[in-house]
């Protein structure tokens, strides 16, 4: 049995820190503009890879989107999207890509791949920037790619070249 002053310090906390009815409100209304993203409201099956951290992400988010979008959602690891899953995507099929750093060399791998399967990948031009046939720019130490994710939030992902 927990101690009675853990169970009041537990207590307390789940009553004062969450202010629940405004969490509810907050969620409802994200889930709701990602709901109406045509990528995601077309979208038959979504894939959702990272490493280290940025996967257990997926693992975490993947239940919501298959409760809330009502469709089939998986989490891979970055390498297990690029390596096996990506082959097997369909023209229905949307993939996110988890990066914490935007430097795991897997999830960049995951995008370049699902890019060549048609998902497009954003376009900037950065002065002084060189850029690649893909889209990269590489420009200040760095080389970096930008994508539109789920929500249509620009999603950038970089790699330190020093």
């Amino acid at each position: 049995m927990l101690p009675e002053t853990f169970t009041r310090d537990i207590q307390v906390a789940m009553e004062q820190s969450l202010d629940f009815p405004a969490l509810r409100r907050v969620v409802h209304t994200h889930v709701a503009e990602a709901l109406a993203d045509a990528r995601i409201a077309n979208a038959k099956r979504i894939v959702i890879g990272g490493s280290g951290d940025s996967w257990f992400s997926a693992l975490c988010v993947a239940p919501a989107f298959r409760r809330w979008a009502g469709v089939m959602t998986e989490a891979r690891t970055a390498m297990e999207l690029a390596r096996y899953e990506i082959p097997l995507l369909g023209p229905d099929d949307l993939v996110i890509s988890v990066s914490n750093s935007g430097s795991s060399s897997r999830a960049r791998e995951a995008v370049l791949l699902a890019k060549s399967r048609g998902v497009p990948l954003e376009n900037y031009d950065i002065p002084g920037g060189q850029k690649s046939a893909s889209g990269a720019v590489t420009a200040g130490g760095a080389k970096a790619a930008w994508f539109k994710d789920s929500e249509g939030n620009i999603m950038a992902i970089v790699q330190n070249l020093s």
